[in-house]
């Protein structure tokens, strides 16, 4: 179970007995849920951040980070035609 929370942290809980699995820090406050890229591995980008961090689901491992230039991030991403859609401010 992936948590995307307001205080900067995606967090992982065992669904069946509720433990904390790991957390990691994002580039800002989680608003938007995480996009699955595939079964292992989701995107996340933070409200207002230039930045989308790439997770694996299994341990909380950073695999990517993308820039997004001088842009914010102003919506969830989404998937299209295999490619990740990122809405900014301009």
């Amino acid at each position: 179970l992936l948590v995307a929370s307001y205080d900067n942290f995606l967090y992982a809980y065992d669904p069946g007995g509720g433990e904390m699995l790991w957390r990691q820090m994002m580039a800002g406050r989680l608003t938007f849920e995480p996009l699955a890229l595939n079964p292992g591995t989701v995107a996340v980008a933070a409200f207002d951040s230039d930045e989308i961090t790439v997770v694996q689901v299994a341990d909380g491992r950073v695999t990517a980070r993308w820039v997004v230039a001088d842009e914010r991030i102003f919506a969830g991403l989404v998937a299209r035609n295999g490619l990740v859609v990122v809405p900014v401010e301009r």
